[in-house]
């Protein structure tokens, strides 16, 4: 190429027009890197829940039996009848001394429940829980850029199952509660992409349904998704008016019914997983007082790990953070409230294997990089059930009964290790994420100084400043677009 058209083309782009962020689009997708050796590690971890779970020492314990009528189905079902037949919905205990929890739109929306047989509908009831939870995991690997795949399914599916293994996914399943529904109510909001219609209709419904997801509209108030916000708000006021308006004693859910926490579970249930319950059972003075200031502290260390999960494009890990918030600082929480645990299990393996599979597919042979990406899989699977064993059901591994629902006996500050290790958690990933934006804050300075309204190469460059070339580089990072301006004279060949 001639000196002039240099020249030329210097002159064309040495004014650039401002630049405009591109429109959102769909990420590249990629394999999953360790997908076979994943999925043999949540296979080997199904195995044994299948072994254990059908063995007669668990199914001759009613409260580890997962092949029996489920009681809150049970109570969900006889509530919405009660109350299609004209009846007051609170106030009235429907097996046991159980009553119904929930806000009154809750049995607004399972009525239908009332047209099907109940233990028909128990086994369906049962079936879409594991669909929704399929499909909340299937989401989560979408979101960090997966393509679909065979390996995508596998390892969706294996970790469906191998979660069964938890105290949370088992109570859920054992009791037919409600929370995977929920939690894929949720999903919808945060598993689609940022620029999607209709972002906070799913998390307003799970709100009206049972309160604790409304905790997640904080991470819309930290995305700035203004819009999306008061979307939650004008549906969830609508459930509420909604409930009160069918349900005929209604209204008095929402100036009475929902203060009283002994309604749900007493906190010296060793069952009861919520920061609060914890404090009762330690015998803390001023429970309410430390509980309230703890709490407070709590949700600053969210915001400060949501907040670098959404600047780095995650917004799986930002929705998982506060699934697992809520249960913490929540007033009564039972350990079953806890399965966003099992898509932050998956996040936490994306992370792991992103930074073992990095100095891996520095390998030229690709037999061998294959191979270590599998042991990759493995170790990351490894390493999460490892930090996970607070979390692990009595029914699959007996030892670690006194990390949970036990005997009432057993010392409180085992019993509370659902909260502790939650909070750890939260801890580390706003830690790190704490690191990483300042890093990006340092390398974005950095940009910054090298554009072309801050530098300009020439003296002391060895090129001609009369005829300088610019070359325009774009990139995107994990959260935003960039340029990188870099300067060349006239004698690039």
């Amino acid at each position: 190429m001639a000196r002039s058209q240099y020249i030329i083309d210097a002159v064309q782009i040495h004014r650039p027009q401002k630049y405009e962020p591109a429109q959102e689009q769909a990420p590249e997708r990629k394999s999953i890197r360790g997908g076979l050796g994943i999925s043999l590690g949540m296979i080997f971890l199904t195995v044994w829940a299948i072994i254990r779970y059908t063995s007669s020492s668990v199914r001759n314990k009613d409260l580890g039996n997962l092949f029996q009528w489920p009681l809150d189905y049970s109570i969900y079902y006889w509530a919405v009848q009660h109350v299609s037949e004209g009846h007051n919905l609170y106030g009235k205990n429907y097996i046991f001394n159980l009553p119904f929890t929930y806000p009154p739109f809750a049995a607004v929306l399972l009525t239908p429940m009332t047209l099907f047989d109940r233990k028909t509908l128990a086994v369906y009831w049962q079936i879409g829980s594991l669909l929704v939870f399929f499909a909340v995991i299937v989401g989560i690997l979408r979101q960090r850029g997966y393509k679909w795949s065979f390996s995508l399914i596998i390892v969706s599916l294996t970790t469906v199952f191998a979660s069964f293994n938890l105290s949370p996914v088992h109570g859920t399943f054992l009791f037919g509660q409600i929370n995977i529904y929920l939690m894929g109510l949720v999903s919808l909001d945060f598993l689609r992409r940022r620029t999607s219609f209709g972002r906070g209709i799913g998390t307003s419904l799970a709100a009206g349904i049972k309160l604790t997801p409304a905790f997640s509209m904080l991470v819309f108030i930290l995305e700035r998704r203004w819009t999306a916000l008061v979307i939650t708000v004008v549906v969830f006021a609508t459930t509420v008016v909604l409930g009160c308006v069918i349900i005929p004693d209604g209204a008095r859910y929402w100036t009475h019914y929902m203060f009283n926490t002994e309604r749900i579970g007493v906190q010296s249930n060793p069952g009861a997983q919520s920061l609060r319950g914890v404090l009762y059972r330690l015998n803390i003075d001023n429970q309410v007082t430390v509980w309230i200031a703890l709490s407070i502290v709590i949700v600053l260390v969210f915001c400060i790990a949501a907040y670098g999960a959404i600047k780095r494009g995650n917004l799986a890990m930002a929705m998982c953070l506060s699934g697992i918030t809520a249960p913490i600082i929540a007033p009564f929480s039972w350990f079953h409230h806890w399965v966003f645990l099992v898509p932050l299990a998956v996040l936490l393996i994306d992370a792991i294997m992103r930074g073992l599979t990095a100095p891996i597919g520095l390998i030229q042979n690709q037999r061998v990089r294959w191979s270590l990406d599998q042991v990759a899989g493995l170790c990351a699977v490894a390493l999460v059930s490892v930090m996970y064993i607070p979390f692990v059901s009595q029914y699959s591994v007996p030892a670690f009964k006194h990390f949970q629902q036990n005997k009432s006996s057993d010392p409180a500050i085992i019993r509370g290790s659902f909260v502790y290790t939650g909070i750890a958690i939260l801890v580390v990933v706003a830690l790190w994420y704490s690191v990483v934006l300042v890093i990006d804050a340092i390398r974005g300075r950095d940009e910054q100084a090298a554009s072309p309204e801050n530098t300009w190469f020439g003296d002391g460059s060895g090129r001609n400043e009369k005829e300088p070339l610019v070359m325009v580089s774009r990139g995107q990072s994990d959260f935003r677009e960039h340029e990188a301006w870099v300067y060349y004279g006239p004698d690039i060949k």
